[in-house]
């Protein structure tokens, strides 16, 4: 295997850290094969093989430092750098998977019967069962609607990115 130079990025394995580097110099819509990626960490990075876990960490990392979109191309062998346009459809797709489990979670919470409980879990089923309908009327296809026809405004990126950071 050739030796790179790798900058140094903590708690980092170094095979991550070329991938990383890789990622990072990439312009949208840039695709890169697991051949590729394999040639680079020296493992196959195909899902579920010993390399992909380098590939799956660096992908979560130039997401949260550089904002750039990776995702796997199912079938196809590659990840690709998703443009604004194809990230809308995966954060939909998020936002649809977290409105499903909160049905299920609430689903399960009311087969609780709440007379068998101390008054703090019935406090705390009651919670659970508020942010549970909350995450599901706020996930709803016609919640969007209603907010895109009122014209509500991009909140400003680095505000919303501040309540979440790095570890």
């Amino acid at each position: 295997m050739e030796q790179l130079a790798v900058k140094a990025i903590p708690q980092y394995h170094p095979l991550t850290i070329r991938v990383i580097n890789l990622l990072e110099t990439k312009k949208t819509g840039d695709i890169v094969s697991n051949t590729e990626l394999a040639q680079l960490v020296g493992y196959d990075c195909a899902s579920d093989e010993k390399g992909y876990r380098y590939v799956s960490s660096a992908m979560r990392y130039v997401l949260k430092s550089k904002r750039m979109v990776w995702q796997r191309v199912r079938g196809e062998g590659c990840i690709v750098l998703l443009n604004s346009e194809e990230t809308i459809r995966t954060v939909d797709s998020h936002i649809n998977r977290l409105r499903r489990e909160s049905r299920k979670g609430a689903h399960k919470a009311l087969t609780i019967d709440s007379n068998v409980l101390s008054e703090d879990k019935k406090k705390i089923l009651s919670a659970q069962l508020a942010v549970c309908g909350t995450i599901t009327m706020m996930t709803k296809g016609e919640t969007f609607k209603k907010l895109a026809d009122k014209g509500i405004e991009q909140p400003d990126t680095n505000r919303v990115l501040a309540w979440f950071p790095n570890k």
